[in-house]
């Protein structure tokens, strides 16, 4: 479940003809200028208003108002679409264009519109409105799942997010977190896509010429132990439901023996895992891999996240 909360504005204090409230999730859209939420966007005509899903289309420097680039806009709209793509029934009903007749902000709040319907005032429904909320109610939370999942293009992975939220609080628990993290994946979620990335690396391995292939995993800095053309391997296997395969967590006692045994090593990423939630324990399922044979550490920049500090001893 989603807590929903509402918040609107009149321009008061940077005056905008197009007045607006919203609907959002305050793990996934913290302000009106980060995440997806709905949006009842008025035109400044006053003939007509407008139900829609939208994002952050600018945000405050040195409290100046700065428009998201338009080219980033396209891409999110686009990403947002695309996640109905299997199932347009409900998102073909908010396909009106939106016309606000404002200033330049409010251009760039039409920019930053996934799906819209527009409702005129002299013609106004609210039986219709109150059941078309609902359906955008649910859309909404389509979107939000994906964004947790990491299937937007614009996502750090799930494991990654989760971790340096983690660290944050861990270190500075009086720290605002106003930022906003999201949602992360529970222990069944993380459980199951872990064992459905080892099942389909194994799966793999004898295709790229391994053999004698064991599961090291529970007593290992590695997953599992190989041979190819004579030699042992190392295989690290990291699987993540995001969307890309470009960022992934590491201890420093795995990076040390990929280093060490480096031309012997692999890194299997199985990426774009989907999770299916109907089910009384979360099954995963399809996914792309990225198989690295060998694994060139020097290839990936490694960002300390946190440093174990001790006092040095001195006589």
């Amino acid at each position: 479940m989603y807590e929903c909360m509402a918040e609107g504005s009149d321009g008061i204090g940077r005056k905008t003809v197009s007045p607006w409230t919203r609907l959002y999730n305050p793990e996934m859209s913290p302000s009106a200028t980060q995440g997806w939420y709905i949006v009842i966007h008025f035109s400044s005509k006053g003939d007509a208003f407008y139900l829609t899903i939208s994002c952050g289309s600018t945000i405050i420097k040195s409290s100046t108002i700065i428009h998201v680039d338009s080219d980033v806009l396209k891409e999110k709209i686009k990403w947002a679409k695309s996640c109905f793509a299997k199932n347009s029934r409900e998102s073909k009903s908010f396909s009106d264009g939106i016309e606000l007749h404002g200033n330049n902000l409010s251009d760039q709040f039409e920019r930053a519109t996934a799906f819209a319907k527009r409702y005129p005032i002299q013609r106004f429904n609210e039986s219709e409105f109150w059941q078309d909320l609902q359906t955008l109610c649910g859309m909404l939370v389509t979107i939000y799942e994906a964004e947790r999942l990491g299937k937007s293009p614009h996502a750090e992975s799930p494991e990654v997010r989760e971790h340096l939220s983690l660290l944050d609080e861990s270190i500075r628990p009086r720290k605002s977190t106003s930022q906003g993290q999201g949602r992360f994946l529970n222990q069944a979620e993380k459980k199951a896509v872990e064992l459905h990335a080892m099942k389909t690396v194994r799966t793999a391995l004898p295709g790229h010429g391994f053999t004698d292939i064991h599961d090291t995993s529970a007593k290992k800095s590695y997953d599992f132990s190989a041979c190819k053309d004579g030699n042992d391997w190392f295989v690290e296997v990291k699987g993540t439901t995001s969307a890309k395969a470009d960022s992934f967590l590491l201890t420093a006692n795995e990076l040390t023996l990929h280093r060490q045994h480096q031309g012997r090593t692999v890194l299997a990423i199985v990426y774009d895992i989907d999770l299916d939630q109907s089910a009384e324990t979360p099954e995963a399922s399809g996914g792309k891999l990225s198989l690295s044979t060998p694994w060139d550490p020097e290839q990936w920049d490694f960002t300390p996240t946190a440093y174990s500090a001790s006092r040095k001893i001195t006589e």
